[in-house]
């Protein structure tokens, strides 16, 4: 991470460079380790400013990833930090009802129907996210469906799904990771060292880089960025090391000015297993209404009957009943 020079703008590194090539050779050389530097002190921004205004975007991706016969989910997040915290709210529509997938689909195993052969199907309602060094957990309004073979479908009961994760763990927040991708930003800590660096006929640069994806996952980045737009990523593909399998491949447009930062305004994000795409919205809302939200609604009592903590603190996942004390100061 770099905490420095956090006004040093690309533009100005590369401008005499990009001068020099175009009158006399089609590229010069550029120092990768000042493109990394430069590239990661803009992207610092976004994680260690405090903002003054919640950023909105809306998230569309499958509500069941494996199966694309349930449709797509709409999430409208509000997402913004403050005391070293990362804040979200997200609240959920969907494209559809949940419909009925025999149980002899490579897509559901037995435990996915109940007694009367009904496919089991949960949808988020709305989404509580907070991830500081003291705290990491998400709280989850979900509600319960039943899909029938007929077609039609019945409502069950509301639930709340408690999520607890290590300080630090990235899984509390990975809708952050889907709207970094998606919006241009975020890639410099993922990446160790730049291989290749090449100016392009369009002034944006080719990159070439080792990374680890998520902080997991070894592989490489061939990725386009705009110097002229704080170094946005506008194409990338993601390859394994291991194999050399494509894992990501990200397509950027627009661009927008959040919390003095530059966002590619729509991206789209497809996986091996899905499509995700990203738009930010006009709204911006002030940061205090978001925080001041979202961690009351973590300091709500929970309701005993309807509620299951998921602890992802340990060797595996543990759901359980909340004790005593997560019921009245979750």
């Amino acid at each position: 991470m770099f905490k420095n020079c956090l006004t040093c703008s690309i533009v100005e590194i590369l401008f005499a460079v990009i001068s020099f090539a175009h009158a006399t050779l089609p590229s010069q050389p550029i120092d990768k380790t000042v493109l990394l530097d430069t590239w990661a002190q803009k992207d610092m921004l976004m994680s260690t400013n405090t903002y003054q205004n919640a950023i909105s975007f809306q998230m569309i991706r499958p509500a069941v990833y494996f199966d694309p016969n349930q449709g797509l989910e709409i999430a409208n997040c509000l997402m913004t930090r403050k005391n070293g915290a990362i804040v979200m709210k997200i609240t959920f529509n969907y494209e559809k009802l949940p419909i009925y997938v025999p149980s002899e689909s490579i897509f559901y195993r037995s435990s996915d129907y109940d007694e009367d052969g009904r496919l089991i199907v949960w949808r988020n309602v709305e989404k509580y996210i907070y991830s500081n060094h003291k705290m990491n957990k998400t709280i989850r309004k979900t509600k319960i469906f039943f899909a029938n073979p007929d077609g039609t479908v019945d409502a069950g009961n509301d639930y709340t799904l408690v999520d607890l994760y290590p300080v630090g763990h990235p899984d509390s927040t990975y809708e952050l990771a889907q709207f970094n991708w998606a919006t241009g930003r975020g890639y410099s800590s993922d990446i160790s060292n730049i291989t290749s660096a090449t100016i392009l006929p369009s002034n944006k640069l080719n990159i070439k880089a080792n990374a680890l994806l998520s902080k997991s996952i070894a592989g490489s980045w061939d990725l386009t960025i705009e110097p002229s737009e704080d170094n946005l990523v506008r194409n990338g593909i993601f390859k394994s090391q291991e194999n050399e399998v494509t894992i990501l491949e990200v397509k950027t447009t627009g661009t927008v000015t959040r919390n003095g930062l530059k966002y590619a305004s729509f991206g789209v994000v497809k996986s091996t297993v899905s499509e995700i795409s990203v738009e930010i919205n006009d709204e911006q809302l002030k940061t205090d209404d978001i925080y001041n939200e979202v961690l009351t609604y973590m300091k709500k009592p929970l309701d005993p009957q309807k509620t299951s903590i998921i602890d992802n603190r340990g060797e595996k996942p543990v759901m359980r009943k909340p004790t005593e004390e997560e019921l009245q100061s979750p």
